[in-house]
């Protein structure tokens, strides 16, 4: 092993953040070669109900529809959506209520009082008194957020950019849920988490010239990359599907577009095996530790102060050569203390996980309704419907009209499948950027890299971004272009 290998071994990087994208980072740091890693959680366990968006996500691992939101036909929807009535099924809606409020209850629930802050500080250890402290800061209004990372988006909307954006995504994507993927499941064995490999059949509503034209969007770069894939009538959709039989004969369809390399699991449990393994490996895992804040102090022979560790909500400061922030939407006050402005806005996600009543009726796999964004997916005995985008800042209600949308879109589609009764709904915050690409890799802070920003497919892309993080880290060239890839793109 060479002398910078050594060196690189012998870091101690800390992982912050415990859903699938922190876990996987952990994990593959692990893999590079890193002994001393240590992941901290604020909640009680991986891909919590609560702080992950892991937790109930749509269960599709779906590099084939890796495309960005802002495509050049979301412009003029956003009007419409925004003109709609309240009792409309939207794919996505504004919480207006929410976005008005000054700081909702849930924004930095985890962080201490002011008077908490200031006796914490004191009774610190003496060692590090020459430290300084980056809290979270006096945060955005929800409004100013909302509206900055919105035109942004708008601006990802012009055709040059869709195709670069998706392209990139993709890469990511394919890299991450392909090779990465399988050597993750070679090496923990195949753990059961209703793993399957049966694809994705996108749906489309209206005319079969209209599903023409969607599928259009994503057909040239599918065939440039060389993914698999198919345009499909309503009846050969059926033929794939056929719990869709109502569904086609009430001509609710009129095509599709298979991506037959798409797989599908429960990732919450993929989660937990991956953390199992890392505890295995050696690394620590800290949970029910909030982190309150980023500590830094200039290191001997730099000319600028580099992020050296984390404070605990509780006051222990944990010190490391490298942070990594892998906590979704919760990087984003953290990092905004250090000088750092991530363009990552919480798109809250619905899902309903819903128990099977006549198999023959459900799904075999996965669909993906390009009309409302909502996925519905097989997993052993239950089906998990997720998807819609809610603006609502950090403001994760459960509210009716977002559950009712599922109810709608599960039903329309497979009528006396499932057991709406014995539904459990969730929401969880979505960390995305308006080019649909997670920010992955060093930061201008010293000391501070970053792995967030994955939008809807955390899942998706956590294996392959954290394997790009981690190569980073332990001074390995990627094998994928990562120029692309950091927060350098929006400067």
């Amino acid at each position: 092993m060479s002398q910078s290998a050594v060196g690189a071994a012998r870091r101690h990087v800390l992982v912050v953040g415990g859903g699938v994208v922190g876990v996987s980072t952990a994990y593959q740091l692990l893999r590079a070669g890193l002994t001393r890693v240590t992941l901290v959680e604020g909640a009680s366990q991986v891909a919590s109900r609560e702080h992950a968006a892991s937790f109930a996500n749509a269960a599709m691992l779906s590099p084939g529809i890796a495309s960005p939101w802002a495509a050049p036909d979301l412009p003029p929807k956003l009007l419409r959506y925004l003109l709609a009535p309240a009792s409309a099924h939207l794919p996505l809606r504004y919480r207006l209520s929410s976005l008005l409020a000054r700081h909702p209850s849930i924004a930095l629930s985890a962080l201490p009082t002011p008077a908490e802050h200031s006796e914490q500080l004191d009774t610190a250890v003496e060692e590090l008194a020459q430290l300084h402290e980056c809290g979270a800061g006096e945060p955005e209004h929800p409004t100013a957020r909302l509206v900055r990372w919105g035109l942004s988006l708008l601006r990802e909307c012009a055709p040059a950019r869709f195709e670069l954006n998706q392209r990139r995504m993709r890469r990511l994507a394919e890299y991450s849920s392909g090779p990465m993927m399988a050597a993750m499941n070679a090496e923990l064995g195949w753990p059961h988490y209703d793993y399957q490999a049966l694809g994705t059949l996108e749906l489309y509503h209206g005319e079969p010239a209209q599903a023409a034209a969607a599928a259009a969007l994503y057909t040239p770069v599918l065939r440039e990359r060389n993914v698999p894939h198919a345009v499909l009538t309503a009846e050969q959709c059926l033929r794939l599907e056929p719990g869709l039989a109502l569904a086609v004969r009430r001509g609710l369809l009129s095509g599709g577009l298979h991506l037959p390399n798409d797989q599908t699991g429960n990732c919450l449990r993929f989660t937990e095996a991956v953390a199992a393994e890392c505890e295995r490996r050696g690394a620590q895992l800290r949970f029910g530790r909030a982190v309150r804040s980023l500590l830094r102090a200039q290191r001997p022979g730099q000319s600028e102060a580099s992020v050296v560790g984390v404070r605990l909500a509780d006051g222990e400061a944990l010190l490391a050569d490298a942070v990594v922030l892998a906590a979704g939407v919760r990087s984003v006050e953290l990092a905004r203390a250090v000088g750092l402005e991530l363009p990552v806005y919480p798109v809250k996600g619905y899902s309903l996980t819903l128990p099977i009543t006549d198999a023959e009726k459900a799904p075999r796999s996965t669909m993906l309704d390009a009309h409302y964004k909502v996925a519905i997916t097989r997993l052993g005995d239950q089906v998990r419907v997720g998807g819609l985008g809610e603006l609502a800042d950090l403001d994760r209600t459960l509210y009716a009209d977002g559950v009712a949308t599922l109810r709608h879109v599960v039903t329309e589609l497979f009528p006396g499948a499932v057991d709406l009764s014995g539904a459990q709904p969730w929401t969880g915050l979505r960390p995305m950027t308006p080019d649909g690409t997670p920010i992955v890799g060093a930061t201008s802070v010293p000391g501070l890299y970053l792995n967030t920003g994955h939008g809807t497919l955390g899942w998706t892309m956590a294996a392959g971004s954290a394997r790009v993080l981690a190569d980073l880290l332990s001074g390995r060239e990627p094998e994928i272009d990562v120029s692309d890839l950091s927060l350098s793109r929006y400067c």
